[in-house]
């Protein structure tokens, strides 16, 4: 685990040097005093001699404080620098003007297909197959002012063709206005996603069929009772035969007549 940089708030080191500054003027005259009075050397020289100490010993602590500050800012970037490059998600940094790529990753190398030196050579847009997409605003859905978080169609260089959810944060980097993404490939997800809502698609579509069928049923059952209680209580002779001319049915007004 990378080691954890706290850098030195400027106010601390501003603090410190006013905070020294206030103590040598309070004891300073003091100092030249005593030592004027112990060594017998001339005020002047000693107050001269005082101005120089000050200024070394402030110039000595100011050039360790920033020194310090210097070494945590190089600590704490190479830890984002490779928190970049170790990422197992693909990751790059374009340029927010002319959308051309400043940095990838390796994981991105090893996804795309592209070369360190080919990424560089190109733009957001060669890896886009949807070009106006990556340019239009209405495709990315706001997370706050400078986060960003949409899906989009991209082709690796072997020409395959992916669904990528990118996350979008601007930055400055190299002193330019720039925009880090992390694409993470969601084509078999989604893929599975469409699957799914097929089935439940189907499923529903066949449930309702099937509801469709029992009602059917269910008033054909109904016609049949309803015209059955019909032929059975008019006064008529009823005889059902099949095929063969056999009786498989009368109602009770044949029963009665016969």
């Amino acid at each position: 685990m990378p080691m954890k940089v706290k850098l030195v708030k400027p106010i601390r080191i501003v603090m410190f040097y006013l905070i020294f500054s206030l103590c040598w003027i309070l004891i300073g005259e003091s100092v030249v005093d005593s030592m004027t009075a112990v060594t017998g050397a001339d005020r002047a020289v000693m107050e001269v001699s005082k101005g120089v100490l000050f200024v070394g010993v402030t110039a000595a602590l100011l050039y360790m404080a920033l020194k310090k500050q210097q070494r945590e800012l190089l600590t704490s970037e190479k830890q984002y620098r490779d928190l970049f490059h170790s990422n197992p998600l693909p990751m790059w940094i374009y340029d927010r003007i002319n959308l051309n790529f400043l940095e990838v990753n390796d994981a991105a190398i090893r996804e795309y297909g592209y070369s360190r030196e080919e990424f560089k050579s190109m733009s957001i847009l060669d890896v886009s197959k949807g070009k106006d997409q990556l340019v239009n605003s209405d495709t990315m859905i706001p997370l706050d002012e400078r986060n960003y978080a949409g899906y989009f169609q991209h082709q690796k260089k072997n020409g395959d063709l992916i669904t990528a959810l990118i996350h979008s944060h601007q930055i400055i980097f190299d002193n330019r206005e720039s925009v880090v993404d992390m694409a993470q490939d969601v084509t078999n997800q989604l893929e599975q996603d469409k699957l799914l809502k097929l089935m439940y698609a189907t499923e529903k579509e066949l449930k309702e069929e099937l509801e469709r069928n029992i009602l059917l049923m269910e008033r054909s059952l109904e016609e049949k009772q309803r015209m059955a209680e019909v032929v059975e209580r008019i006064c008529n002779l009823v005889v059902i035969m099949d095929a063969a001319y056999k009786v498989t049915w009368v109602n009770q007004a044949f029963i009665n007549f016969t």
